[in-house]
């Protein structure tokens, strides 16, 4: 089968070849392309906090309704405050959260950057951690627009009626989510009432 193969290949090949010596070169002349027009990236959908996503358009709507849009104005824009958990003690098995300085280090630029008075407050006990939130809550919010509560640690399951999960203070007991929100709510903290609260947790398990 493969000598039949290559000699009919042969055959083709002589065949071929006065059909390449009769053909006619041709020149083929440049094709005069107009410059390309560069148009802009059709923007990508952005989160509007709402739990849904709409464009930057719709976006650009809602900075300009008061209706639908907290306005930050004031200067400085508010408190926020960063718990950094690193270090655990032994009894409660959790290990050391390498790194967590760095992501803690980070936000402190960010959130100065957005005109936040920030404060950090590293290795807190559940009790402490609970001790900082009341402090913070406790404070008057009437001439800020907005507060912002970060906390980096360890986490873990929790019953809760609204708001999922706890974080762990370094003695290894935690404190739910639903708690530390709940420390900030219209009766705990009036001079925030009507004012976004902002909660970031970083807690792997929570």
């Amino acid at each position: 089968m493969l000598a039949s193969f290559l000699r009919t290949n042969r055959q083709a090949a002589k065949l071929s070849k006065p059909t390449l010596e009769n053909l006619t070169p041709v020149v083929l002349r440049p094709e005069i392309r107009k410059p390309e027009v560069l148009r802009p990236e059709t923007p990508r959908p952005v989160d509007i906090g709402s739990g849904g996503f709409g464009d930057v358009g719709a976006l650009e709507s809602l900075r300009g309704n008061a209706d639908l849009a907290y306005i930050l104005s004031m200067e400085p824009c508010g408190h926020c405050l960063i718990i950094n958990n690193v270090n655990f003690c032994r009894e409660s098995g959790l290990r050391t959260r390498t790194g967590s300085n760095i992501d803690c280090e980070k936000l402190r630029r960010r959130f100065s950057s957005l005109h936040f008075m920030v404060e950090v407050k590293g290795d807190l006990t559940a009790k402490e951690m609970v001790l900082a939130l009341l402090e913070l809550a406790r404070q008057d919010h009437g001439a800020l627009d907005c507060c912002v509560v970060v906390i980096l640690s360890h986490g873990c399951q929790a019953s809760h009626l609204q708001f999922p999960g706890a974080v762990y203070g370094t003695d290894g007991c935690p404190v739910s989510v639903e708690k530390i929100v709940n420390i900030f709510n219209g009766t705990s903290c009036p001079s925030l009432g009507g004012k976004p609260k902002l909660f970031f947790i970083q807690a792997c398990g929570g």
